[in-house]
């Protein structure tokens, strides 16, 4: 049976140059906006590069957690992403290895797509999407 859950998908992208944060904020937006919206665009405790922006954007779903998280792989682009998980979580990780291509654009460095329970989210949080 088909249940609701959030659809987490988190990056880090480092711009080439200074004054591109707009230009990275809007190809991340455009990029992401079949999934959801941008909610944060600098989440602790994650580690980040100096100069970077971490983006996390959530939507609710429904349906199977793995196959979401194939589709918002499929959406995102890029090679060499890790999926572990079942059931009722599910997640892809990218990162830089050798000959992988980067998702959603060349200055990503990492990112993660997770599908978490409603139940396992705090109640504040519930209300997004």
């Amino acid at each position: 049976m088909d249940q609701e859950f959030r659809l987490e998908l988190r990056l880090v992208i480092v711009p080439i140059e200074s004054g591109d944060d707009e230009r990275v904020l809007a190809l991340t937006q455009q990029s992401t906006s079949a999934v959801g919206s941008i909610v944060d665009v600098d989440i602790k405790p994650y580690a980040k590069p100096p100069g970077s922006c971490i983006v996390r954007v959530e939507a609710n779903c429904t349906g199977s957690h793995q196959s979401v998280v194939e589709r918002v792989v499929g959406l995102v682009g890029g090679s060499g992403w890790d999926f572990s998980g079942s059931g009722e979580e599910f997640e892809a990780i990218w990162f830089p290895q050798s000959g992988a291509i980067p998702p959603v654009s060349v200055l990503t460095t990492w990112m993660q797509v997770q599908t978490i329970p409603m139940r396992a989210l705090p109640p504040s949080r519930r209300l997004r999407g």
